[in-house]
Formats: structure tokens, sequence, C-alpha cells
């Protein structure tokens, strides 16, 4: 192509099975067919009612199912419950089944004072948050300050 594009119709792609399956395993594909970036807006689903945020940020890339997205949340207020934390509004429903995603902290500006990791829920869009030390799930009240800031980078496969 001297300019512009390749496009391949919708429901097709790159197909790449003369390179052979794994080693040890079973591909279940190799159409390379999918590919797409783009923005969304995260929120806090549960667990916290944030009544402003100074920035609802969101950046995923999808590879074939393959999502990774960047959340960046900061709150100026809002009011806790005793709710299981969620942060939803992920741009792609999540698988139905093991193995689930996940995600980690990137940046944590007085969100939490504890190791915390994420969870994406099979079937689902959106994250729920748990504490390293034993699994146990955070609740909004055990949250140390709404004018803080969360950035996070979750990857799961997309349904």
């Amino acid at each position: 192509l001297a300019d512009g594009n390749l496009v391949v119709a919708n429901g097709h792609g790159i197909d790449f099975s003369a390179t052979g399956g794994p080693t040890n395993g079973s591909g279940s594909s190799e159409l390379f067919d999918d590919y797409e970036e783009g923005t969304f807006s995260p929120t806090f689903q549960q667990g916290m009612s944030v009544s402003s945020y100074s920035a609802q940020n969101g950046k995923y890339t999808k590879v074939g199912n393959l999502v990774t997205a960047q959340i960046d949340l900061d709150i100026n207020s809002g009011s806790a419950n005793s709710s299981h934390v969620y942060i939803g509004g992920l741009p792609f429903t999540s698988f139905d089944g093991a193995p689930y995603g996940g995600g980690f902290i990137s940046y944590n500006g007085g969100w939490h004072n504890a190791l915390i990791s994420f969870i994406v829920i099979a079937n689902a869009t959106y994250l729920a948050v748990y504490a390293q030390a034993d699994g146990g799930s955070i609740t909004g009240n055990a949250l140390s300050d709404f004018d803080a800031t969360i950035r996070i980078t979750a990857i799961y496969i997309a349904a």
C-alpha cells in the first residue's frame, strides 16, 4: 500500500494457521480479527457514592479478545457505605468463566492505606476490590480518603 489502510471485511482477519499450535495446550484460533483503541468513563459503581470527580478517565486497547484498560479516578468528594467496592464502566463485558482478569494499582494518591488487588468479575463490566493480605472484600467504609487519586491497569478477556 502506498497510502491508506488495509481494510478487511467484518468477521474476517489475518490467518496465521500456517504457524502451527502451541507446544503445550491447544489453540482455539489463529485468526487475528480485531484491534481497537478507545476511551471509556470509569465510575465507582458500588461501595462509594462519588459526588464529584476531578478526573474520570479510561483508555483501552483490545487485541483479539484481550483487553488492557487504564483507569484514572480522581475523587473530589463522596460518601462511603458498607458495600463491596466495585469500579465499573469497563469498555467490554468480560468472559464468563475462569481464568478471571485482574488489575493492579499503578498510582495510589491517598486512596487506600493497604495493598489491594482487583478482580474482573465474570460476565460483567466492573472490577471488584480485594485486600491482598487476606483476600477479603474492601468496602467503601474502609477507604482512607475521599480527596484522592487511584490509577489502575486492568487486563481481561472479553466475552
